[in-house]
């Protein structure tokens, strides 16, 4: 006899290896409806640790993030996610072993691990940053600014359709170890890397002016910042999702970031500790490129990479939220 129970709704688990952290988002599909989050997780691991260096990733950047994605794993069941999807961006792609961690991720998760290209991370990205239609409306073209732990995208285009997009080894955790010094960061090593970065994406403007644009950032880095200008008392995704802030306040929090120790950015409310001492170089990235490519006015998306991937795996797309401005 044939049943007719309505089937179980699907759900789903992302996990996404960044260069600084490792992310898990777990939803599951309703129809005609955003997908509703079970749960979403971040933990610093740093998995690209010196890779600007050694061109590698190191034993104990590996076993940190396998000891989360175990952990990560077990939830994603315990929530009965009958899908997954796993991607890697900057660490895994430029690492010349990134096929033997490749190999221990399956071992340890049993489902394989998808390395993008850098177009395919900025690709990503822009899906899920244009994804709810309180910030981008139709036909708006938007400009997407995302800085992750190894690499930064931008991308442009209308309507959810990407027209340009560019990925660059520009990532806070790289520019942090390359460049900055002392603490609190030397004015002289935090010059030298405001000086390459304008350098870099001075050579964007032709492709990405921000001229009548909506500018969406994502990123732990300029979430964080805008959770300080919020001044909230402890960070969250909600709250500072849709949050728009100034040029003249994105580059007021990089230089007032850039005076503390490293111990006095740790006692910030929102400040999360594998982020501290890479905040510096993320939030002087959006300083430069706002100035740069003539942004006024920069809007918080905490949908970034791993939202792009939910959305390949369900198919959907969509979503009411609020929108703030200061």
């Amino acid at each position: 006899m044939r049943s007719h129970l309505p089937s179980r709704p699907k759900r789903v688990a992302v996990i996404d290896l960044g260069s600084n952290s490792v992310k898990l988002l777990v939803a599951q599909q309703q129809p005609g409806l955003r997908p509703h989050i079970l749960s979403e997780r971040s933990e610093g691991t740093r998995l690209g640790e010196g890779i600007h260096r050694r061109f590698r990733l190191g034993d104990g950047a590996m076993e940190r993030t396998l000891d989360v994605l175990k952990d990560y794993r077990r939830e994603g069941e315990a929530l009965a996610a009958g899908e997954w999807a796993a991607v890697a961006t900057s660490a895994v792609r430029d690492a010349d072993n990134g096929a033997e961690f490749q190999r221990r991720f399956r071992k340890a998760m049993g489902f394989h691990l998808r390395v993008l290209s850098g177009d395919e991370e900025a690709e990503l990205i822009f899906r899920g940053a244009t994804s709810d239609h309180d910030l981008v409306t139709e036909g708006a073209r938007t400009l997407v600014m995302d800085s992750g732990g190894g690499s930064a995208e931008w991308v442009s285009g209308v309507a959810g359709r990407v027209e340009k997009r560019i990925s660059l080894p520009l990532g806070c955790v790289r520019m942090t170890e390359r460049f900055l010094r002392g603490d609190p960061y030397s004015q002289k090593s935090y010059e030298s890397m405001m000086g390459y970065y304008e350098e870099r994406v001075r050579a964007l403007r032709a492709d990405f002016s921000a001229k009548d644009c909506l500018i969406l950032g994502t990123g732990g880095s300029l979430c964080t910042a805008a959770a300080l200008d919020m001044d909230l008392p402890a960070f969250s995704t909600q709250h500072v999702h849709g949050y728009t802030m100034s040029r003249e306040t994105v580059a007021f929090l990089a230089e007032r970031l850039r005076r503390m120790k490293n111990s006095e950015r740790l006692k910030l409310p929102t400040m999360p500790r594998k982020r501290a001492d890479i905040l510096v170089a993320g939030v002087a990235l959006f300083d430069v490129a706002m100035r740069v490519l003539g942004a006024r006015w920069i809007t918080v998306s905490t949908r970034g990479l791993r939202y792009g991937v939910l959305l390949e795996l369900l198919g959907a797309a969509g979503s009411r939220t609020r929108t703030r401005r200061r």
